[in-house]
C-alpha cells in the first residue's frame, strides 16, 4: 500500500529522521516544559520557539479510537478496516496513529500499546502502535 506522508519541514525533520533509526521522539518546550506534538516551529502553550528534542518509552494507552471500515481516501481501501486511534503516551502527551497486529474489535479504551516502526514504499517510516 502506498501512505500518503506529510512533507517534512524544518520543525518536524527530526521526529522523521528519528523515527528512521526505530526511535519516537518528541520536541519540550524550554520555557514552558510542554511537550508538543505534532512537531511545530511555535508552542501552541506559550508561543516560545525554543524546543528540545526528548526520546519516548514507546509505551502508552488507548486513549479514543474509531474503526474506519470506509476510508475516505482511496490509499486507505486496502487497510479497511483499520483502527484509527489517539494514544496517550506514557509522558503524558496524546499522538494519532493507527492500532495494527489485532483484529480492529479487540481494541478497547485503556489497552496498552507499544511502538511499532513500520517501513513503506518509500523508505520513510511510521510509527504506529500495537497491543502491549
Amino acid at each position: 500500500m502506498k501512505r500518503p506522508f506529510m512533507p517534512i519541514t524544518p520543525a518536524s525533520e527530526p521526529y522523521w529522521s528519528y523515527l528512521q533509526k526505530d526511535e519516537l521522539w518528541i520536541p519540550r518546550c524550554n520555557s514552558c516544559s510542554q511537550l508538543v506534538f505534532y512537531p511545530r516551529e511555535i508552542c501552541p502553550h506559550c508561543a516560545s520557539l525554543e524546543f528540545t528534542w526528548e526520546k519516548m518509552s514507546g509505551r502508552g494507552k488507548v486513549y479514543s479510537f474509531t474503526v474506519i471500515r470506509r476510508p475516505f481516501l482511496p490509499e486507505f481501501a486496502a487497510m479497511s478496516p483499520y483502527v484509527f486511534a489517539i494514544i496517550e503516551l506514557e509522558e503524558g502527551i496524546r499522538m494519532a496513529s493507527n492500532i495494527i497486529n489485532c483484529q480492529p474489535n479487540d481494541v478497547y479504551i485503556g489497552q496498552s500499546v507499544r511502538a511499532v516502526f513500520e517501513e513503506h514504499e518509500n523508505g520513510r517510516k511510521l510509527v504506529l502502535f500495537e497491543p502491549a
